[in-house]
């Protein structure tokens, strides 16, 4: 009996076609708005807490950068709608390169309203999925989370550790459970 000819083929289709055929439920505008809104909340308190934090405890300083680490992460998330295991693993090196306006980008080409949201949003490019290259916006407010979470890491115990600094939150926590 030739099993891919006779079961492995005909289960695969059957899977595939329930999947495609399955309805896709899309969240609540107001759900949204909610979570986008105690995302930024938290974005903001974490980034005064961690530039009022003294350096003389190193267990606080590594707790708040871990947890501003997490919260800015899930922000990116939502705000990009990106696969979470590609913003997690931007490098170092790919935040040094984060530009802001129409860098890179054929601004002739674009609406006013784009042309204007190229100036307003912080751009960073990142490799995703077949390494390809995706890009990553953010707002000033993300940008100075990330800037400062660059800088404070030393005092987290992040810096040689590994190069993807935000994938240290999600060496414990999986971005998927971020959201």
């Amino acid at each position: 009996m030739k099993w891919e000819e006779l079961v492995s083929t005909h289960a695969l289709r059957t899977l595939n076609e329930n999947k495609r055929n399955e309805p896709k439920y899309l969240p609540v505008t107001s759900d949204i708005v909610k979570l986008t809104k105690y995302l930024k909340d938290k974005v903001a308190c974490g980034v005064n807490v961690l530039k009022n934090e003294s350096t003389s405890k190193p267990n606080d300083a590594k707790h708040t950068w871990k947890d501003l680490a997490e919260v800015t992460l899930a922000s990116l998330i939502v705000f990009n709608r990106k696969r979470s295991g590609e913003v997690a693993k931007m490098t170092t090196s790919d935040l040094t390169k984060c530009t802001k306006g129409g860098n890179g980008v054929a601004v002739e080409g674009l609406s006013k309203l784009e042309q204007e949201l190229c100036k307003v949003l912080w751009r960073v490019e990142i490799i995703g999925k077949k390494t390809r290259t995706v890009p990553v916006l953010m707002t000033n407010e993300l940008k100075e989370a990330l800037d400062l979470l660059y800088q404070r890491r030393r005092e987290a115990g992040v810096w040689r550790q590994i190069r993807t600094f935000l994938q240290h939150c999600t060496v414990k926590v999986i971005s998927e459970d971020l959201m």
